[in-house]
């Protein structure tokens, strides 16, 4: 990231692919970058995402085993618990594929999704703070306050 006339770095990523200056928020990954005004940032929040989906199937499979082991007979019971298993599976992949994201939404803007998987949450609220503080910083610039 090329820094623009009197901004500074504040805070890197350790694969450098978040970078906080006095002026802006910089996010890049493999697939997009993107880059945030300080003055434009209007919420931040730590959320928990999944893919909803799995719980749904789950329910279905769940509701298919036991409709089907009620009404089974004993010829045809083997296919009916096959149903359990993989139900149970789609309830552990709902949770095995939670993560924590950081959601920083512009003003006007679409939300920008920060996974934070491997980070603590100590270091989660450091970074949203000194986000915070540079944007205070920031608009007192601006305002001249």
């Amino acid at each position: 990231m090329n820094l623009l006339a009197n901004e500074q770095t504040i805070l890197t990523s350790n694969e450098n692919s978040v970078t906080l200056t006095n002026l802006r928020l910089n996010i890049s990954t493999k697939e997009w970058k993107n880059t945030i005004f300080l003055e434009d940032i209007s919420s931040i929040e730590v959320k928990s995402k999944s893919n909803f989906i799995f719980i749904i199937l789950g329910i279905l499979a769940l509701l298919f085993a036991v409709g089907s082991t009620i009404n089974a007979t004993t010829e045809n019971n083997s296919a009916n618990w096959l149903a359990y298993p993989i139900s149970l599976l789609m309830f552990l992949l709902y949770f095995f594929t939670k993560e924590n994201i950081i959601s920083i939404t512009p003003n006007g803007g679409k939300a920008i999704h920060i996974s934070i998987r491997k980070i603590k949450n100590e270091q989660t609220e450091h970074f949203i703070e000194k986000i915070q503080v540079a944007k205070v910083e920031r608009l007192k610039e601006i305002y001249k306050l």
